[in-house]
């Protein structure tokens, strides 16, 4: 059963499912986080943390290991990217930043061919002014 509540970790990187992210936890509310996660067996939400706020679209992180203990309490865990969401509500009744999600599912649409060919060549041409020179278009 997939959790609808979960805890949020933004951080300024994107994790995709399938995707391993190690991260080196030492803040105490991400550590109680994590030890939470560990005890239930559940996952956490990473959010991509930008300068105006957070993105609300996020994947869900499995902690797969713990690769080390600190003395102090901190830790170097192995996470892995599972299942993408949507943050419905931001709620703040606890310290740890939380939310209520909604899963997001891949759905194969059927497209009409021109439709089809029409988004192949808008991504071709983004594609192309994001990673050639311009002396290349």
């Amino acid at each position: 059963m997939r959790p609808e509540r979960i805890s949020l970790f933004p951080l300024n990187v994107v994790l995709f499912p399938g995707e391993q992210l190690p991260l080196h936890i030492f803040e105490p509310r991400y550590r109680k986080m994590v030890r939470n996660c560990l005890e239930e067996k559940s996952p956490f939400g990473m959010l991509l943390a930008l300068p105006k706020g957070v993105v609300r679209v996020g994947c869900t992180a499995e902690i797969v290991d713990v690769v080390k203990r600190y003395e102090d309490g901190r830790m170097d865990i192995l996470t892995v990217g599972r299942e993408p969401f949507r943050i419905l509500e931001v709620l703040t009744d606890n310290p740890l930043l939380q939310g209520q999600i909604d899963y997001l599912e891949d759905r194969d649409l059927p497209l009409e061919v021109h439709t089809r060919q029409r988004l192949i060549e808008a991504y071709e041409t983004c594609h192309a002014l994001l990673f050639q020179t311009p002396g290349q278009l």
